[in-house]
């Protein structure tokens, strides 16, 4: 011991200067009339706002050039969910993309002026689908930092509901479920069920849309939620792989189920099960071209052909000349034996505008390598999303039907029909960085601390 220890014992340090408690305390007394109250109404206000904005981009009404109201506030509202890119897995690089795909497609439609016309309306109308798309992902993911995926999912399926009321289109004339009401249905009940813990429900409400979609002519849907019920089923089993595990395994399981649902639903269309229509509809592509694929979808060959004439693409808002119609005819003849001197091809493929029926065609035409480019990036992203969900067995039934529903429009589908579930399950299916997405069990936050 030191002599300076043995005269004086230690001393306990002397706070002088310690206002902080009084502070504290002021703060606390002040009247209930002076607090900043008004921070809790702010917070309120922006989570009105947002889950607005949710509803909002499940109708298609426009305000002007294809650009509709969820889209123009979900662009208002930029700097704010521009922040939530960061927080997510690969959500910056599809941002990045899609806006070197609407540079491209610009200046694929000028570098090829003169010589092809381009409808300045239409190419607004191009713009605004990718544009929007882009926008409208970057809202949910900003969304998911405040709200769980049910009140998201169910946020937006009510949108899809009102915009089958308020738009119905001319197809959900003549088959009102499959056109109309199927999607947003399907995404409102599968919303409220998504927790691991009702999988029971989950596989119910998938068969019971099964059988709807066979009821009702809709054969893609029908393999669709053929596909996911069977995935629920196989997370119900007592061990699941570990997270840790290569999700690429996943992908492989992915790829051969599909592959079995494909021929369990031919099968099951050719002998009949699915109706007399569906089966002669079936029978009839198959004798035609072998596939059951490509003989509804002779788009397909036409894409083919035109990609084969011009690789680059063509541009936003340019106006098929002749040449291109010749060829993507004859491309359809000489690979399917289709016969395209229909109104069908003459009026909705190429009437003003090409139209490939095809997500990834849509894109390429449109904005050429970097349009293929983005559906890459979105394919990609969402199997990576679903794999890793169901490695985990957190994959619900409503994360596995967007999943699928997205991949099948990628290749067989308008742009502008995939857009709805392209976004919402591009928006659930992106995986935050470096920790694992609690969905359902994320409790709520404050919206400040999106902002």
């Amino acid at each position: 011991m030191s002599p300076a220890s043995s005269i004086s014992p230690p001393r306990k340090p002397v706070r002088t200067l310690a206002p902080a408690a009084p502070v504290r305390r002021a703060r606390a007394a002040r009247p209930a009339a002076e607090m900043p109250v008004e921070d809790d109404g702010l917070r309120r206000l922006a989570r009105a706002l947002m889950l607005l904005t949710v509803f909002l981009l499940g109708i298609r009404s426009t305000v002007f050039s294809g650009v509709t109201y969820g889209v123009a506030l979900s662009l208002a509202l930029a700097p704010l969910w521009l922040q939530a890119l960061w927080r997510y897995w690969g959500a910056r690089l599809l941002v990045g993309t899609g806006a070197l795909a609407a540079v491209s497609g610009v200046w694929l439609a000028w570098a090829g002026t003169p010589a092809r016309q381009v409808d300045h309306a239409i190419a607004a109308q191009d713009l605004a689908l990718v544009v929007g798309a882009v926008a409208a992902v970057g809202v949910i993911l900003w969304c998911r930092q405040i709200f769980t995926d049910t009140q998201i999912g169910v946020t937006f399926g009510l949108g899809l509901l009102a915009n089958a009321v308020l738009n119905p289109g001319a197809l959900t004339a003549g088959n009102p479920w499959k056109f109309g009401y199927l999607v947003p249905v399907s995404v409102l009940v599968l919303s409220l069920v998504q927790r691991s813990d009702r999988r029971g429900t989950q596989l119910l409400l998938t068969l019971l849309l099964a059988l709807s979609c066979a009821m009702n002519d809709a054969r893609s849907y029908f393999g669709t939620f053929l596909l996911v019920a069977v995935l629920v089923v196989w997370q119900m089993r007592p061990v699941s792989m570990s997270r840790g595990r290569a999700w690429g395994w996943t992908v492989a399981l992915l790829g051969g189920l599909a592959v079995g649902a494909y021929y369990l639903g031919q099968s099951l269309l050719v002998d009949g099960f699915l109706g007399e229509a569906a089966q002669a509809r079936t029978q009839e592509q198959l004798r035609a071209s072998g596939s059951l694929i490509l003989g509804g979808r002779p788009e397909a060959a036409a894409s083919f052909g035109l990609l084969r004439d011009q690789p680059g693409g063509y541009g936003v808002g340019v106006v098929p000349s002749l040449h291109d119609i010749n060829v993507a005819k004859s491309s359809m003849f000489d690979i399917l034996s289709f016969q395209p001197d229909t109104g069908y091809v003459e009026n909705f493929m190429f009437g003003g505008r090409f139209e490939l029926h095809s997500t990834l065609g849509d894109l390429w035409v449109h904005f050429g390598a970097l349009g293929v480019l983005l559906a890459l990036v979105i394919g990609y992203h969402v199997v990576r999303g679903a794999a890793l969900r169901i490695t985990s067995g957190e994959a619900s039934a409503l994360l596995l039907f967007l999943s699928w529903w997205t991949l099948w429009n990628l290749l067989f589908s308008p742009l502008y029909s995939a857009l709805p579930t392209l976004v919402l399950g591009l928006g659930l299916t992106l995986t935050p960085r470096g920790r694992p997405d609690p969905a359902e069990s994320r409790p709520a936050r404050s919206a400040g601390a999106a902002s």
